[in-house]
């Protein structure tokens, strides 16, 4: 529906009576286009006529492209309602969206960060390098286990 504002009014023809009133008494305005007051008069009546009847034609059809007090009211109260309603949905979304930032915010702060990172790096090379020696320690070890088990296994042919 569309809101407009309608005021129908039948002064116009004696607006434009009393306008060129003045000229009709002066005479000039109708010596140029041979009207005599008694045309004038006529002519506006006719328009006046014509706008009258039209006017009432087309009234019902005017009335029903307007919007009541009532409607309007009506439709205020329910965009009012369907607003208030949105309100409170973007005001719970908005708590869901607080609780699920700070859930994600916790998870954030127990992850490592860059510094971590490096500190692990560098301990894991530090490891690497012990297991090298470890390694080299080993295999002499390796060596004796070896022939302990040589000897142990030839004592029992």
């Amino acid at each position: 529906m569309r809101l407009r504002h309608f005021r129908p009014t039948f002064a116009a023809p004696f607006v434009v009576i009393c306008l060129t009133a003045p000229a009709a008494a002066q005479g000039s305005f109708f010596n140029i286009f041979d009207v005599t007051w008694r045309d004038l008069t006529e002519l506006v009546a006719l328009l006046g006529i014509i706008w009258g009847i039209g006017w009432l034609l087309l009234r019902p059809k005017i009335a029903s492209d307007f919007v009541t007090k009532a409607e309007y009211s009506a439709q205020v109260t329910e965009i009012d309602n369907k607003l208030s309603d949105f309100e409170e949905t973007v005001k719970d979304n908005g708590k869901n969206i607080d609780a699920r930032l700070s859930r994600v915010e916790v998870q954030l702060e127990a992850l490592p960060d860059k510094d971590s990172f490096h500190q692990l790096a560098l301990e894991i090379k530090e490891q690497a390098g012990d297991l090298k020696g470890i390694s080299a320690t080993v295999k002499p070890l390796a060596a004796s286990v070896q022939r302990i088990e040589q000897h142990l296994m030839d004592a029992k042919k």
